[in-house]
């Protein structure tokens, strides 16, 4: 009987942490805080292999609504202000976590912890400040070592503290979902099915101020390099493009329904 051997293979590496790196390399620390200022710094394994694969593969899709909150269900936990520290990443994965057990259980879990313990200076750390950018990478390490989460109470936000203590954790993980990437802007069902039946989904986006239309509260953006991490909580696919403060092409789906995260701004 011949037993199966698995093959491994080197994964490649992620084009954008190659241009994250290479950007930074030719700023000043100045002009380098302020290329992840919102806090997202790019992993550096490329899962491009997984585009467009379907998740949820036993999960009825005909019965989607055109649109759906997760506000109006009471699963989604407070907005909350991650301050000058480029720490979003920790709230969005916050965000889902805390989403994700709602109703049935209402957590606030501290972002200070893991953005601390996950710090350079900590022995299980990374290369980066206690007030620097992360990314779900890293954030899962901290919640599957079983590191956290630790309860806000026990630890409270301070985008300028540094230090490697440690306390009670509340819970401990055991699955984490990484939904791949969309082949086009409409390819959303993973996405749908996730934030339906799980809760928020934690997701990255390029931020820039002027793409966004302050009146309808709407954001789109033609491009633009991955800056920060939100939560998403819903979608509309009827939401009106006209309310983009640029219309893009076509029908798309980013309304302020799906951007009613937590951006932490």
């Amino acid at each position: 009987m011949r037993l199966f051997k698995p093959r491994f293979e080197r994964a490649p590496v992620n084009p954008e942490f190659i241009r994250h790196i290479k950007q930074l390399e030719t700023v000043d620390a100045s002009e380098g805080s302020m290329i992840s200022r919102y806090g997202y710094i790019p992993h550096p394994v490329s899962l491009s292999h997984l585009k467009g694969k379907k998740l949820f593969i036993r999960a009825r899709t005909e019965g989607l609504p055109s649109s759906y909150d997760l506000r109006k269900q009471g699963r989604v936990s407070s907005v909350q202000d991650q301050g000058p520290a480029g720490t979003c990443w920790t709230f969005a994965t916050y965000g889902s976590l805390e989403s994700c057990l709602l109703p049935e259980e209402n957590w606030n879990f501290s972002e200070n912890n893991m953005k601390n313990l996950l710090a350079e200076e900590c022995p299980e750390g990374y290369d980066r400040p206690f007030d620097g950018g992360g990314n779900s990478w890293m954030s899962t390490a901290y919640l599957a070592r079983w590191s956290g989460p630790v309860s806000e109470a026990d630890d409270p936000y301070d985008p300028i503290s540094g230090n490697c203590d440690e306390f009670k954790v509340r819970k401990h993980l055991k699955q984490v979902v990484y939904i791949p990437d969309r082949t086009d802007p409409l390819d959303n069902t993973n996405i749908k099915l996730a934030i339906k039946n799980s809760g928020a989904v934690s997701t990255i986006m390029g931020f820039d101020e002027s793409y966004y239309n302050d009146k309808t509260a709407s954001y789109y953006s033609t491009g633009g390099f991955p800056n920060h991490a939100v939560c998403l909580v819903g979608w509309d696919d009827n939401y009106n493009q006209s309310k983009f403060k640029t219309t893009p092409p076509g029908k798309r789906v980013y309304s302020e329904k799906l951007m009613g995260e937590r951006m932490g701004r």
